[in-house]
């Protein structure tokens, strides 16, 4: 939750970064809306999807033993 609550904030708080997000996504570039969700702290695996409409961030918190914890956020634009 801590991870994920990294993220909104930013969201939230940069409108800057909100803009660049979605701008990033909406061009399909998968290696800059990567870049951009690392900058904001988060260091645990997740999986990135989007669509011209919305973002899908999954953070996975598994391992090799245990697959056990996932967060699913979306965010529509």
């Amino acid at each position: 939750m801590e991870q994920a609550s990294r993220f909104v904030n930013k969201v939230v708080e940069d409108h800057q970064y909100a803009y660049e997000l979605m701008n990033s996504a909406q061009l399909s570039n998968q290696p800059r809306v990567e870049e951009l969700i690392r900058s904001t702290g988060i260091n645990i695996h997740f999986h990135v999807h989007f669509t011209p409409t919305s973002i899908q961030i999954i953070l996975d918190n598994s391992n090799d033993q245990f697959n056990c914890c996932q967060l699913v956020m979306e965010l529509r634009w």
